[in-house]
């Protein structure tokens, strides 16, 4: 089915508008799912930061002072010495200060052979063998290493570092935090909830945010980071990230951390968003429907009746009449423009008629008279006869000729006289059709520029472009939810800061919100930019208006086929014209004729002795009278065809 030039607007109009809304509600949604997704992962980003700088730090203290111990003369000498009960000496009140300054469990002395040498912690166990452990190994090559390792109590900072006599190693120093330092990283971060993992895949710490379980997704996560993987695991709720704890020598995995990130909060914020653009974008879309739908109907609704207005004039109806009012735009310059021409044409088409039934009536008159001509022609050819029977009645009939003759020359001098009127109402009618072709042309000129008024209006269509500013009003709502978010994130922000120290984790993620509803500001910004490249789009709307200048271009070709009708007219006037010409001439020969035959029958009259010789002149005359005749009596017949058909071709049109 063809579809009408309104639904052709309508959605026209509805899909220029249709596309940037879908656009701009696309790049919101996609705006603020990227920045939730930066903003999270920022954070978890920052906590493992965080959890690795004091972990580091923890172990670069742990390491400093481990060499510090290990550079001391007085406890070096008296390793070297292999002087146990000195060593202990000394290092039992070292080992009561550091325990309670800096959290230590473990300060012990190997030998260059991996055998424990003295433990300040422990003073009365020594002489096992630890060789086979890398990290003393290390040490022993003069490595400087600190790690963790994993033990009954936990997870523990280990730091080894060689023991140096004379520029050789002569043993090894290992100290150690107590397993309560790497347990408070866990509740060290608010908000956050952190798992710390052994090597039996068990967790031995969590955090207040953490129920303390591994469900069997994170069992296989925690099986990724103890192969040395670090693991980002996301669903809508929670965000957890598997970091691996490593031995000194960094080449086992011997615990994990288990970063969990509660979500929930953004994610409710990130949906009521996308619900507010849904609602923002179904009412985009019924008010672009609307406006759409109003335009379209503006401009199809006088353009339809103009075609049927034209459309009746081909069917040769004259009569219409515009019902309703008449708009000053380029429409309304068409509209009157079509009416005048109707009325225009109406007025040709009645002086037509009126023409075309006087040279009807008159040709009728002609014929009339013609045939009486004839019939005369045929008694003087039965006088003739008469004469040629017998002289005796010459005197007579002479005179019946003269009598007859004055008649006939009175009649073809009327009939003259009619054919000249005929030859000038001819003229005259060829002078009104010609007009009427003038002004049928002009018609067409006038629906020309009609169209090109029309084309003119696509200039106006880019008034659709104050229209897109009404979008502003939804952007400003859009606006209004970014400083509602804002304004929440700094509320946040203040509860946060109220909260304290146990406030740092959130105050982050306030100010996250913060930054994300700035984006969304910068983001309008964007939405702005589209709607002016909207406003250059527009001018692709005078394509839907050509087509109806096409239907113009119909209406102009109807009318060059009526401007054809009149030049047929004209062309059969000029035919008229020239056989009215022919008619004046054959009268004014016949006048000449007539003339001939009176001075013929005077002639008679006077010179009865030459009767026989103007008998036979007059013979001669009267069938040459009666030949013209004949033959102006077929021009006058085609004068009367062609009237009738001037008739016919006039009589289509209601006016």
């Amino acid at each position: 089915m063809k579809k009408s030039m309104k639904s052709k607007l309508f959605f026209l109009f509805l899909l220029l508008a249709m596309v940037p809304a879908v656009l701009i509600c696309w790049l919101v949604v996609t705006k603020t799912n990227e920045s939730f997704t930066t903003v999270m992962s920022k954070s978890q980003l920052e906590t493992k930061e965080m959890i690795e700088q004091q972990l580091q730090s923890e172990m670069d203290e742990l390491l400093d002072i481990t060499k510090l111990y290990a550079e001391d003369e007085e406890l070096t000498e008296q390793f070297s010495n292999m002087d146990r009960g000195k060593l202990g000496e000394t290092v039992t009140p070292i080992f009561s200060r550091v325990q309670i300054e800096h959290d230590w469990n473990v300060f012990e002395y190997g030998n260059v052979d991996g055998t424990v040498f003295y433990r300040g912690h422990n003073p009365a166990e020594f002489g096992d063998d630890k060789s086979d452990k890398e990290a003393i190994q290390a040490a022993l090559n003069k490595d400087e290493i600190v790690g963790l390792e994993s033990g009954n109590s936990g997870l523990t900072i280990r730091a080894f570092v060689p023991v140096i006599a004379d520029g050789e190693v002569i043993g090894t120093l290992q100290t150690g935090l107590k397993p309560e330092v790497v347990n408070n990283i866990a509740n060290f971060h608010d908000g956050v909830g952190i798992n710390i993992i052994n090597k039996d895949r068990e967790v031995i710490i969590s955090s207040a945010q953490s129920d303390g379980k591994l469900d069997t997704e994170a069992q296989e996560n925690v099986e990724g980071a103890f192969e040395g993987r670090e693991i980002t695991s996301n669903n809508k709720d929670k965000w957890k990230y598997y970091m691996p704890l490593y031995d000194p020598a960094q080449t086992t995995v011997v615990g994990v951390i288990e970063i969990i990130e509660d979500v929930s909060f953004l994610t409710s914020i990130n949906e009521e968003i996308f619900r507010s653009i849904l609602v923002i974008a179904i009412i985009i879309a019924i008010i672009i429907g609307l406006i759409a739908w109003l335009v379209s109907d503006r401009f199809t609704k006088p353009i339809k009746k103009i075609t049927g207005i034209m459309s009746e004039i081909e069917n040769g109806n004259l009569k219409n009449e515009w019902a309703g009012k008449t708009s000053t735009d380029e429409l309304g310059v068409l509209v009157n423009a079509v009416i005048n021409t109707q009325d225009t044409l109406r007025n040709m088409i009645e002086k037509v008629q009126q023409l075309s039934q006087f040279v009807r009536r008159e040709t009728v008159e002609m014929k009339q008279a013609f045939e009486d001509i004839n019939l005369s022609s045929d008694q003087i050819a039965s006088k003739m006869d008469e004469i040629a029977d017998g002289t005796e009645v010459q005197a007579d009939t002479t005179a019946n000729i003269a009598e007859k003759m004055n008649q006939f020359t009175y009649k073809v001098k009327h009939a003259n006289e009619n054919g000249n009127m005929l030859f000038h109402s001819a003229e005259q009618l060829e002078g009104i059709t010609d007009n009427g072709s003038k002004l049928m042309k002009q018609s067409i000129d006038q629906i020309n520029f009609t169209n090109g008024e029309i084309k003119e209006t696509v200039r106006k269509v880019t008034e659709l472009e104050n229209q897109t500013k009404e979008i502003t009003t939804i952007i400003q709502v859009i606006q209004n939810i970014s400083e509602q978010t804002n304004l929440l994130a700094l509320n946040a922000a203040i509860e946060a800061a109220r909260a304290g120290e146990e406030g740092k984790g959130f105050a982050v993620v306030a100010d996250e919100v913060r930054k994300l509803s700035e984006q969304v500001s910068h983001s309008i910004g964007d939405v702005t930019a589209i709607l002016e490249k909207l406003q250059a789009d527009t001018s692709e709307v005078a394509k839907a208006l050509t087509d109806g200048s096409e239907k113009l271009v119909q209406g102009t070709e109807q009318i060059g086929e009526t401007g054809n009708s009149f030049n047929s007219i004209q062309q059969s006037v000029i035919s008229m014209m020239k056989s009215t010409e022919k008619i004046s001439e054959s009268f004014h020969q016949i006048l000449e004729n007539s003339s001939d035959i009176s001075e013929s029958v005077e002639s008679i009259a006077a010179i009865s002795e030459q009767s026989a010789a103007g008998i036979e002149e007059t013979a001669a005359s009267a069938a040459e009278t009666s030949q013209s005749i004949n033959n102006i009596t077929g021009t006058i017949k085609g004068l009367e065809k062609m009237s009738i058909e001037l008739e016919s071709l006039v009589d289509k049109f209601q006016v």
